[in-house]
């Protein structure tokens, strides 16, 4: 996931008093983060009604950023747009995740999820500090993914068709608020200053499905399905 964002130069560096975060004078946002996950994981079925599963995750990011600046009213020789890059990095990281479904009859079942935060290391890109947006030979960052919670019922009416609806809930809030960074400069009415917290705003995020699985022969089985969530 990522995001690929710019405007037309409108704020410039004699703007600074409105600037919304340090950041009035940026013109081009761009991000690409990876990210990959494997897990072995087993179940144990206590008895007909209620089975329990468990797996470690061993978690890979990869993240790529890119940012210009409107230089406008900046002292003279500064380029227009600066720019300022930060090629991929790599961190690895852990988590895990629980699962039960307890079966109520033949009917009727009820499944539960936890998915724990990945605790990720530390994102590390070496930079040159002549660049004015980085104070240091290298920036710091560390990106943890979130934890998730979800609840579903799964009803079978009749032997061929299946329905099944899920709420799912998404902790953005705890690691995409405020990200503590190291080594990066931001724009402020009194000159580059450091920066120690990159302020994202993400919100946690409820997400909602349903679906329909059909046994139409015993070579086909057709599914469809429904999702929404916000942006």
């Amino acid at each position: 996931m990522g995001v690929d964002w710019s405007r037309n130069g409108v704020a410039t560096a004699s703007g600074m008093n409105n600037l919304t975060d340090g950041f009035g004078m940026l013109t081009k946002a761009w991000s690409n983060l990876e990210i990959l996950e494997m897990s072995i994981g087993g179940a144990y079925r206590f008895n007909g009604k209620l089975s329990i599963g468990f797996a470690p995750v061993f978690a890979y990011q990869t993240m790529g950023l890119e940012m210009d600046f409107n230089t406008t009213g900046m002292p003279p020789g500064t380029p227009n747009p600066y720019k300022a890059s930060l090629d991929n990095a790599n961190a690895y990281g852990v988590g895990f995740d629980l699962g039960a479904v307890y079966k109520i009859n033949e009917i009727v079942q009820f499944g539960f999820v936890y998915k724990s935060k990945r605790w990720m290391q530390k994102l590390e890109w070496n930079t040159t500090p002549d660049n004015m947006m980085f104070n240091s030979d290298k920036v710091k960052m560390r990106l943890d993914m979130p934890r998730q919670l979800a609840l579903g019922i799964n009803i079978r009416p009749i032997r061929q068709l299946r329905l099944e609806t899920d709420v799912r809930w998404i902790n953005y809030h705890d690691v995409m608020n405020e990200v503590d960074i190291s080594g990066m400069n931001q724009p402020s009415p009194n000159g580059m200053v450091p920066m120690k917290t990159w302020n994202f705003h993400w919100k946690n995020q409820w997400v909602f499905a349903m679906g329909a699985e059909f046994y139409a022969t015993r070579a086909l089985t057709l599914r469809a399905g429904f999702n929404y969530a916000k942006s």
